[in-house]
């Protein structure tokens, strides 16, 4: 859904950027009574910088919206869940070798939820996102917002499907372009503000750093492809699959981590032809659709990513088998994949295993 057909109540998640204020702003101009919330997050205390995404600015912000919305306000405190559920696991993740997405984990466990609580303890049926999804169909599901450039139904598909059937994407037809031109002609001062950063609790955006000091170093040996020793490591968390920088080897050809093993904490590192796969083992799946058939899918295992041709070799309700048309780069374990029927989202994993063929 984009705009309730009804005049209704709508608790938005206002994170104080364009994209919640404009969303924000057309359920309002739509004549809606809106409430916004700001989630207050956990974030590294070990860092100076102001975070685009919890700093305390970012309240303020929020507060500014509201007030040129004429919109009432609340500040929740999530920074306990947000710990236990988005920043804990992220280092556990490293620590095993894997590479996990913390946004998809944030949507699906803590931000998401959060709201539907809040709505529910105010009487709130519906709540609303700036996110660029769009839920279609009866009972409504998740699909791709209609922009491909910002299309972000890959960081909801971890959500459970019967939470999303009361959520609103106002911005879900947009462009980032037309939504950042909606806040200027509305006189809104964050038109013109920054995207927020990937790992929103890490200001300075060095997870290297942040994981160096939460895990204790295992030193380890870094293999080439063909199993010759070429160096030494001082702990598997310090890598991801695809990696080329800050290797700690020498080399006359660019290496990338082509492997991380989490039972004897080697680093397999080797050329980029090496990185390509085409088989995915994927878990802990959120099933949205049952399509009526499993060929002419894709599947996205990045946010940003392309949506790649896929064959299902097998399928449970809990483990998918993928078999890739086109070899695909650096697909770790830890990021989630997405499978898509066209637009519409089939399910939501994390990548378990990723091999060659």
């Amino acid at each position: 859904m984009g705009l309730p057909e009804s005049k209704t109540s709508v608790l938005v998640g206002l994170s104080g950027g364009v994209d919640s204020a404009v969303a924000a702003m057309l359920l309002v101009r739509a004549g809606h009574r809106v409430c916004g919330v700001t989630f207050s997050l956990w974030t590294d205390p070990d860092c100076r910088g102001q975070n685009l995404c919890c700093s305390s600015d970012t309240l303020l912000a929020a507060e500014r919206i509201a007030e040129d919305l004429g919109i009432t306000h609340e500040v929740v405190d999530l920074s306990a869940d947000f710990y236990a559920d988005v920043v804990r696991p992220f280092v556990e993740g490293y620590a095993r070798g894997c590479t996990p997405n913390p946004c998809v984990a944030c949507n699906a466990y803590v931000r998401v939820p959060a709201l539907l609580r809040k709505a529910d303890e105010m009487g709130y049926r519906l709540v609303a996102t700036g996110h660029y999804a769009r839920m279609q169909g009866t009972p409504p599901r998740l699909h791709r917002g209609r922009s491909q450039a910002k299309d972000q139904s890959y960081v909801l598909a971890g959500v459970q499907p019967a939470l999303l059937e009361r959520l609103l994407f106002p911005l879900g037809d947009l462009t980032k372009a037309q939504v950042r031109s909606l806040a200027l002609q509305a006189g809104l001062d964050v038109g013109a503000q920054a995207e927020s950063q990937e790992i929103c609790f890490i200001p300075d955006n060095d997870h290297r750093r942040f994981l160096a000091t939460r895990l204790t170093p295992k030193p380890g040996l870094i293999l080439d492809h063909y199993g010759r020793e070429i160096g030494k490591h001082d702990g598997i968390h310090r890598f991801t699959i695809g990696q080329r920088r800050g290797l700690g080897v020498a080399a006359t050809e660019p290496l990338y981590v082509l492997e991380i093993r989490q039972g004897d904490g080697v680093v397999i590192v080797g050329a980029a032809e090496f990185l390509a796969v085409r088989r995915l083992t994927v878990r802990e799946l959120v099933w949205h659709r049952r399509p009526v058939s499993m060929s002419g899918l894709t599947v996205q295992i990045r946010s940003m990513g392309r949506a790649v041709p896929v064959h299902v070799i097998h399928y449970e309700e809990e483990v998918l088998e993928l078999d890739l048309e086109c070899r695909e780069r650096a697909a770790a374990p830890g990021q989630a994949a997405v499978l898509y029927s066209g637009d519409a989202v089939v399910c939501g994993g994390i990548i378990a295993t990723s091999k060659p063929e």
